[in-house]
């Protein structure tokens, strides 16, 4: 008999339980393990009932219920192909027969309920699987080129493993075609590998479905779908995947074959739509293989990406399929799928909801951050080719904004936060944790925060990994330091404006004609000094100013020889009473000051 045995969920959420409050770490784990035996041991006893029930002719009178998935697939139709008998899913994809289908069941047509897009193509299952989905079709082809259902079983997810990198645990495999995925991974992150693994086939069927649709006048999206879970058919068929190796390059080649799944499709843009849909298909890969991934929050960034994938990508198709160059990289521009995946967060929002009665979570939850967000990042800038680290951020799990960590340190002189905004859905870089920002993220989502920042001044700064770049020589960006400078009347300025407020970023800019004279570069004493035009800004209430070229230019003078800049950056700091753009002359504390 069986018991309704309840699910322990995770460790954290078991440790949290009010019977568990006071037991040891191993009496826990005890406790934890035993009950959680006893509900799996409970859920093969439901599963294998159930399939005998739905294996059996008559069954026991009580019919069949089904789901199909992409995400939960609403307004369907589904097809008993033995019986010829149609229905239709309800809003959470569930559909009913009253009676047990004898065969294969299909379903097209209808509405992913999570992203929101219409579903296009056909999916269908073995008879008894009570789950539709990308998986149970890919299944269904390898079956129906002569392999039993284990060895199709076998043969599919090994393939996924080696060509597409999300490997499903043999233990879990048979559950998916009975079992809803999405909803077991919210505590199981092998199931988030299943709901990744769902997306890559269809958004990749999607993909190469559209590519023929447009290449070719006999075939519509519909049938370039079922074509590409053909094409899997016969790799599986054809190729010794569980014995086998497969290389990078072989992989590459798998995949380009089934994206080109009409031979109007060239190879050149099979391949540049391919490596462009990689892009995006790598972040579904990052996301499930990450063993320290909140799984709920990992579910909703998966499926952000497959709502752009088929909804933004394949928008760009069109114009790559009938576009005349044949150069690769070309093609490849015209999708830009780099900018595409960035968009994840902006997304969220138009997710239908993917747990009932919660929010789709938006980052990950608080157990998960210490583990998934750095102890700290290196602040990266670029100066011509040169990319120097400038500093680290420190992470603070204490000091939040908006529930997520902050990371903080001293750049050139300056405090600087890094910190996300929930109202654009964007981390920041800022020196007052409140707006105008120093510069923004130029990507939309909350994990990773590692990549390239766009300041005011449109210039890049790469928030990256503790010594991805190496750090920057003393003084800020050139190829010489200014170690010191004169004493007296440092800056002399013949011009100088009133200053330029940017009402949006609060930046004040100077435009500056005038000297500079060191005291020491590169560690000598010196007589050079440099003249010319400088532009001076100043972020929001901040104290240092940051001195660059100006518009004309300047060159260092050393004797007779003058030279011109091609990089001048100092950071300087006023003594009170000083005014940066007066032009009697004075000495500010020098920060840091490189030209080149």
């Amino acid at each position: 008999m069986l018991l309704g045995v309840p699910n322990p969920g995770s460790w954290q959420i078991f440790l949290q339980r009010p019977d568990n409050i006071g037991l040891s770490i191993q009496e826990a784990k005890q406790k934890y393990f035993r009950e959680l035996a006893l509900f799996e041991n409970e859920q093969r006893e439901k599963q294998k009932l159930y399939l005998e029930m739905v294996q059996s002719k008559g069954g026991f009178g009580i019919g069949f219920t089904g789901q199909g998935i992409d995400g939960p697939i609403a307004g369907a139709t589904v097809r008993a192909v033995a019986e010829g008998k149609t229905t239709t899913t309800d809003a959470n994809g569930f559909f009913t027969f009253n009676f047990v289908p004898s065969g294969d069941i299909e379903i097209t047509g209808g509405t992913d309920a999570v992203t929101g897009v219409a579903f296009t193509g056909k999916l269908k299952a073995p008879k008894g699987s009570t789950i539709i989905s990308p998986i149970t079709t890919a299944i269904k082809e390898i079956m129906d080129r002569g392999k039993s259902e284990e060895e199709a079983t076998t043969d599919f997810f090994e393939f996924a493993s080696k060509v597409y990198d999300i490997d499903i645990p043999i233990e879990k495999r048979d559950r998916v075609k009975s079992e809803n995925f999405i909803d077991l991974a919210a505590g199981d992150a092998d199931f988030l590998k299943v709901v990744g693994l769902t997306t890559t086939l269809e958004a990749s069927a999607e993909i190469a479905g559209e590519a023929a649709n447009q290449a070719s006048s006999e075939k519509t999206l519909d049938n370039g779908k079922e074509s590409f879970y053909e094409q899997i058919g016969t790799l599986c068929n054809d190729n010794d995947f569980k014995t086998n190796t497969v290389t990078g390059t072989q992989k590459g080649n798998f995949r380009n074959q089934l994206m080109r799944v009409d031979n109007n499709v060239s190879t050149v843009k099979a391949e540049a739509i391919r490596e462009e849909l990689d892009v995006q298909l790598a972040r579904v890969e990052e996301i499930v293989n990450d063993t320290n991934m909140d799984t709920k929050f990992g579910v909703t960034s998966v499926m952000a990406q497959n709502r752009i994938i088929k909804r933004d990508t394949k928008q760009k198709i069109e114009t790559v399929i009938k576009n005349e160059s044949t150069d690769k990289s070309t093609l490849k521009g015209l999708i830009g799928a780099e900018t595409l995946k960035d968009r994840e967060t902006l997304e969220f929002d138009n997710l239908g909801k993917i747990y009932e009665g919660e929010d789709n979570k938006e980052s990950p939850s608080e157990d998960k951050q210490s583990d998934l967000y750095p102890t700290a990042v290196d602040y990266v800038t670029i100066v011509g080719e040169n990319k120097y680290a400038q500093g680290e951020l420190t992470r603070s799990l204490e000091t939040k904004v908006n529930d997520l960590p902050t990371y903080s340190g001293t750049i050139n002189g300056e405090s600087t936060f890094l910190w996300y905004n929930t109202q654009y859905k964007i981390w920041v870089i800022d020196n007052n944790l409140k707006a105008p920002f120093i510069a923004e993220a130029t990507f939309r989502r909350t994990l990773p925060i590692e990549g390239e920042y766009i300041d005011q001044s449109k210039n890049t700064i790469i928030i990256a990994k503790p010594g991805a770049y190496e750090d920057q020589p003393a003084g800020g960006g050139g190829d010489n330091t200014i170690n010191k400078i004169a004493t007296k009347n440092a800056i002399q300025w013949a011009e100088a404006d009133k200053g330029t407020v940017n009402k949006e970023t609060g930046v004040t800019t100077w435009q500056v004609n005038g000297k500079i004279t060191p005291a020491a570069i590169n560690e000598k004493g010196t007589e050079a000094y440099f003249s010319g035009t400088f532009t001076i800004t100043l972020n929001a209430k901040s104290e240092q100013y940051v001195i660059g070229l100006g518009t004309k230019g300047a060159n260092i003078v050393d004797g007779k020889k003058e030279t011109k800049l091609t990089v001048f950056n100092m950071g300087i700091t006023l003594d009170k009473g000083q005014t940066i753009n007066s032009t009697k002359g004075y000495t500010p504390e020098l920060i840091s000051g490189t030209y080149t």
